[in-house]
């Protein structure tokens, strides 16, 4: 007989260490110089049809994406801090607003970030978005979202 296995309760279990963060929200204090620009981009990029992600969440990975920036450094911590600046100050500007990004309401920071993304510039968004998206999935809490249990799809044959 097959045993059926509650999901929400045993993905913390069969998750690997290093998957997910297990001290994901334990930190504290205010966002500093570009991680609150950086905040301003998550907000955006992570919002779904309910609106903006939980601001707990943004800061966690704001954090995580700072502090792998700063472990990662070289070339492509250059790269990045550099793309969150470019999209922070100039992205307001394809839309005739005053920057900083974080700054403007979410409909503009919406319609910012396509512009910018869409422009010759656009390329440097690329990099924040993949050092964000790589911290976004390893949160616990986006883990059990997604359904994630560490294993692949398919098994191999």
């Amino acid at each position: 007989m097959a045993t059926i296995l509650n999901f929400e309760q045993t993905i913390d279990d069969r998750l690997a260490e290093f998957w997910v963060d297990r001290n994901a929200g334990l930190r504290h204090g205010p966002l500093r110089g570009w991680v609150r620009d950086l905040a301003g981009i998550a907000e955006v990029l992570f919002a779904d049809d309910l609106g903006p992600p939980d601001q707990g969440r943004v800061r966690w990975v704001c954090e995580q994406t700072s502090d792998f920036a700063s472990v990662v450094g070289g070339k492509a911590g250059f790269v990045f801090r550099v793309g969150v600046a470019a999209t922070s100050w100039i992205a307001p500007l394809l839309i005739l607003r005053a920057p900083p990004l974080r700054r403007l309401q979410p409909r503009d920071r919406l319609r910012a970030l396509q512009r910018y993304e869409a422009s010759p510039l656009g390329l440097s968004l690329f990099a924040v978005k993949v050092f964000l998206g790589i911290s976004w999935f390893e949160h616990p809490d986006v883990a059990r979202e997604v359904r994630f249990d560490g294993r692949p799809l398919r098994e191999r044959s």
